[in-house]
């Protein structure tokens, strides 16, 4: 009898550990991570490397809130419906938040913070409740940062046209500041890195800026509402890359507070929600435009003095601004270093009417360029021959300038590029002239100069001896 009994003993302890140890078991991996979170954290505070400046008060609060944070979250994974642990949950995140943090302890409480909050915005979704807006600040953009006016890391900028935004200083305060004025108005993009929101909730973006336009009072065109719409954007993109953003699709971000543009007058939009965000790869940018149409001759300046992103989430992340690849030209037609109007190893043809001669000309500046602008009809400047025959990915890039004055011109149907390969002993108005097709947004009618984007070469024309025409 007594070995009867001892064996019946030993399986009913095996089936009763076993039982307990299905208890325990957790199958919600973000629960797990978040419940390590808090376990790491607790050995940093309980060997003095975290909180050692926080009140003892604030130090057990934080403890307190991270275990009934902890209790509550292994309810949820029981039943994913229990509504009292939800709220357990976002009482114990409202006290968390409420506690004095020392600066030098934030990033470390944030994360843990951030692991439960995410929890609990999945959670109440899955029942259909609205959750608390209770997400931490995800990324900062140091202003004081940077090696000179021109470092705007990790964001990045590019210009159309005039000035480029720049770092400066002033009281102590740094801020990134875009400006411009009549003739010597702007188009410059300030871009910033690629936001990861895959597992981002309700993200958010909080800006702190200034715009002043100060009206030019021999202009008669000043319309204040129609220059803060057009010259001043906030966008956003999801396929932005790197390069031209002229090239990618922006979309239009809407901020309930946004500056007057009267007396410098500084606007904290708050954190603002864009759920459109949630789940996307966005990129962020400040165009300012002082060429825009409806802007006229007056005097603007934009200022950003605080960029921050927020949202609940443990796995965001953010790529910094790529600087395009800039090809260095192994041959480049540089005009500025023309000294006189020879033009030498060009040549230039009337194809039809009375069109008037290239010549070589000088802005203001003091730099050249060629000219073109009398008489009517069809006039062509072919270039030498360029060898490019050692070269892999043959690129041109065109920075141009048309004015037409009448109201049908556009410049896209008037100005050409042509590329031919070069045939010995061949006249150079023989040869096979292939249009290569310049997007038309870089064509624009005015006096100030556009660069196109590197356009390659045609697959029939790499690695060849070839010629140009304009």
């Amino acid at each position: 009898m007594k070995k009867i009994f001892l064996l019946l003993l030993t399986l009913t302890f095996l089936v009763s550990c076993s039982s307990e140890s299905e208890e325990k078991k957790i199958n919600d991996t973000e629960i797990n991570e978040a419940i390590s979170r808090i376990n790491d954290f607790n050995v940093l505070v309980n060997t003095g490397q975290v909180l050692r400046r926080s009140s003892i008060q604030d130090r057990e609060g934080i403890k307190s809130a991270m275990q009934t944070a902890e209790g509550a979250m292994v309810q949820l994974s029981r039943n994913p419906k229990d509504s009292n642990a939800l709220k357990t949950l976002e009482i114990a995140l409202l006290n968390l938040r409420g506690l004095i943090i020392n600066e030098r302890d934030e990033d470390i409480v944030s994360g843990v913070f951030n692991s439960i909050d995410f929890i609990y915005v999945r959670y109440a979704r899955n029942m259909g409740i609205n959750a608390a807006e209770l997400g931490t600040k995800l990324y900062f953009f140091d202003m004081a940062s940077g090696e000179n006016e021109n470092d705007v890391k990790p964001f990045g900028k590019w210009s159309v046209t005039g000035n480029t935004w720049k770092r400066q200083e002033r009281l102590d305060r740094y801020f990134l500041k875009a400006s411009g004025s009549g003739r010597f108005s702007a188009h410059t993009w300030l871009i910033s890195p690629t936001f990861d929101f895959t597992n981002v909730f309700n993200p958010s973006v909080r800006v702190s800026h200034l715009i002043n336009v100060g009206e030019n009072n021999r202009e008669n065109n000043y319309d204040l509402r129609a220059i803060l719409r057009e010259a001043f954007k906030i966008v956003y993109s999801e396929d932005y890359v790197s390069g031209d953003p002229n090239l990618a699709t922006w979309k239009t971000l809407e901020f309930p507070d946004s500056p007057t543009g009267v007396d410098f007058h500084e606007v904290d939009t708050g954190a603002v929600i864009f759920p459109q965000f949630e789940g996307k790869k966005v990129t962020i940018a400040f165009e300012y435009n002082g060429s825009a149409g409806p802007v006229g001759n007056h005097y603007l300046t934009w200022q950003l003095l605080r960029f921050e992103i927020f949202g609940t989430g443990t796995r965001f992340s953010f790529t910094p601004f790529k600087e395009p690849v800039v090809l260095t030209p192994d041959l480049e037609l540089n005009f500025a270093e023309l000294g006189d109007a020879s033009l030498e190893g060009f040549t230039q043809e009337v194809v039809s009417g009375t069109a008037g001669e290239f010549y070589v000309a000088s802005n203001r500046d003091g730099a050249n360029f060629v000219r073109s602008n009398r008489g009517v009809g069809i006039g062509r400047l072919y270039s030498p021959v360029y060898d490019f025959t050692n070269m892999a990915k043959p690129a041109l890039a065109l920075s141009h300038a048309a004015k037409g004055y009448n109201a049908e011109f556009k410049a896209q149907d008037y100005l050409k590029i042509f590329i031919a390969i070069d045939e010995e002993n061949q006249p150079v108005q023989s040869l096979n002239w292939v249009d290569i097709k310049l997007p038309s947004e870089t064509v624009v009618d005015g006096f100030d100069p556009e660069l196109s984007p590197w356009l390659e070469f045609p697959g029939d024309f790499i690695g060849k001896k070839v010629r140009f025409a304009f």
